[in-house]
């Protein structure tokens, strides 16, 4: 490649000792880092080949070291937890040293983000099928794989677990100078969406989910049965018995399908509010933990 025939003699730029802050100039952001201005612009490689199933280091090498040689020291690290976490509370790090030692490899002062995927390892699907989030597809109610169940409680604690152990190690290790901050990326494709939306489906229908919906109606309405039974104009319901409204409510059918009456479907006001109150927990949670 061009960039490669003049690299120039000595790559990068010093690595992080400051904390970093958000800079507004000019009316925009940019990032301060070591009391530098800094468009953020940085290169993050896919790490991951899904069709193959594997992680793919070389093409990720070259791009960094390009990038590099145009001035662009920010650079972006993807990881997976099943990179790292065998099976509950079982680590192997030699993976997520050898990206790290890559990315540096190409460019000795690469400035890192590092994304991780707040999805569960494979060891967490077997154990807790149930957690998974569940979607309908038409007819079809299928569980969503490699997505974060935002609705599960379970993986909420084990997520933090990961998190928390996965922070540890890189701030421990000889290259956490490089990293000058942290996203977490959950629920489906990293962007927080409820697994199955993004496919169109009617997601939430997992055991998790039921479980952490009752619970939070519980508390919207004081535990009081009878406030959750004039609510949803539903006599003898109760926590207990409460599930997710089925997809043929959610279409919303009547009226134009976006103004809902508030007496009608307090119980489709509900659903909504809690997804919307379960993904700011996840986020939140996870980004505390990191901290």
């Amino acid at each position: 490649m061009e960039y490669e025939k003049r690299l120039p003699v000595r790559l990068g730029m010093p690595a992080v000792q400051k904390p970093v802050l958000r800079q507004v100039h000019n009316g925009r952001d940019f990032l301060n880092i070591d009391g530098e201005t800094r468009f953020p612009m940085l290169y993050i490689p896919g790490l991951y080949d899904f069709v193959n199933n594997k992680y793919t280091l070389k093409a990720a090498e070259i791009g960094y070291r390009d990038f590099a040689a145009a001035g662009v020291n920010q650079g972006g690290i993807a990881i997976m937890p099943d990179l790292y976490c065998l099976d509950e509370g079982k680590y192997d790090w030699s993976k997520v040293d050898d990206m790290f030692e890559m990315a540096i490899r190409a460019n000795p002062g690469i400035q890192l983000l590092v994304e991780i995927s707040v999805i569960p390892p494979p060891w967490f699907e077997r154990k807790h099928l149930g957690e998974m989030e569940k979607a309908y597809f038409g007819k079809s109610l299928r569980t969503v794989p490699r997505s974060g169940p935002l609705g599960s409680e379970l993986w909420l604690q084990v997520s933090n677990q990961l998190l928390k152990d996965f922070v540890e190690h890189v701030e421990n290790s000889s290259y956490a100078h490089h990293v000058f901050a942290y996203n977490p990326m959950g629920g489906q494709s990293g962007e927080w969406y409820w697994p199955g939306s993004v496919y169109g489906g009617f997601t939430g229908y997992s055991d998790g989910t039921t479980k952490s919906f009752r619970n939070w109606l519980r508390l919207k309405y004081d535990n009081d049965p009878q406030r959750l039974q004039k609510a949803w104009n539903k006599e003898a319901l109760s926590f207990e018995t409460v599930e997710i409204p089925p997809p043929e409510e959610r279409m919303r059918k009547d009226g134009n399908g976006v103004f809902l009456d508030p007496v009608q479907h307090q119980h489709l006001f509900d659903l909504r509010q809690y997804k919307n109150d379960r993904t700011f927990l996840n986020i939140e949670e996870n980004s505390r933990t990191i901290k």
